[in-house]
Parts: C-alpha cells; structure tokens; sequence
C-alpha cells in the first residue's frame, strides 16, 4: 500500500507547483495553520453554540437531536407529522441545508 501510494505522490509531485509547496511548508511551520485551526474551531462552536440556543427556545417535542461541541453537522430526528419538502424550502430560504441521513 505504502509502495503505491508513494508511487502516486510522485506522479502528483511533478505537476505541483514549488511554489505552492513552499508557501504551504511555510504556512504550516509557521504556526499559521495552527491558527487557522483554532480560529475555526473557536467559530463552529460559536455555531454549534448558537444552534442549540435557537433549539432551546423552540418546542422540540417529538424532534431529537444530536449536537457536537465544534463541527459541521448535527444529527435531527424528526416526527413523521413534519412535511419535509416545507421545510427544506423554508431553510433554504435562509440559506440553511439539510440533507437526509
């Protein structure tokens, strides 16, 4: 697997730019992914924060729902009463997507 892989990466390494290299060693060296990482985290969970505010003001009788500390997803379980179509519309509306699991 190792001897395939490092066979790929040459191919790829040929037509990968020095330059984008070097930028990319010198934003991870220097401790700027580091703080890209934490920057992002910190603002997921700000929205993760924000989700289950929202969540808490609402009647969520017959909804369950899962949501992590920082990430990009939470899990809800909806009652079969909800009309799905209405409510992807209603969301998107507000630039909010969810997609089925």
């Amino acid at each position: 697997m190792r001897k395939e892989f490092l066979k790929h990466k040459r191919c790829y390494d040929l037509n990968t730019s020095a330059l984008s290299q070097g930028g990319l060693e010198i934003f991870i060296n220097s401790g700027m992914y580091k703080n890209h990482i934490k920057k992002t985290q910190l603002k997921y969970r700000k929205n993760m924060d924000y989700l289950r505010i929202c969540l808490g003001e609402l009647d969520t009788s017959g909804v369950k729902f899962f949501i992590p500390v920082t990430g990009f997803f939470a899990w809800i379980k909806l009652c079969e009463k909800i009309n799905i179509s209405m409510l992807l519309k209603r969301l998107e509306e507000k630039d909010i997507y969810i997609s089925p699991s």
